[in-house]
């Protein structure tokens, strides 16, 4: 999914020059990021290969391994460039 990193209104869209950055899955506009789940470069297990998060904006990707103690009942939270924190709750992700 990919998500604004801040407010754009239409005729800020329209004015822009267009800019693009690869997450592995297509093209995202360099105004937004991707918060992606799983990793298909691993082999193993299903849950060793899902519980990889992959947070990517324009210039700066984060790849983190889940924390699935608990039963996926611990809450993750994830720093970068971004304004904010990501906090995952990983739940059915961890089985």
């Amino acid at each position: 999914m990919a998500l604004p990193t801040e407010p754009v209104s239409p005729a800020d869209i329209a004015i822009a020059k267009r800019c693009d950055f690869e997450d592995d899955f297509g093209c995202v506009d360099c105004g937004t990021f991707s918060v992606v789940f799983g990793d298909t470069s691993k082999q193993g297990t299903d849950v060793e290969v899902k519980t990889w998060l992959t947070i990517t904006g324009a210039g700066f990707r984060y790849r983190w391994q889940l924390n699935c103690s608990n039963g996926g009942e611990t809450w993750n939270s994830f720093t970068s460039e971004l304004p904010w924190t990501v906090d995952i709750h990983p739940g059915n992700t961890c089985w």
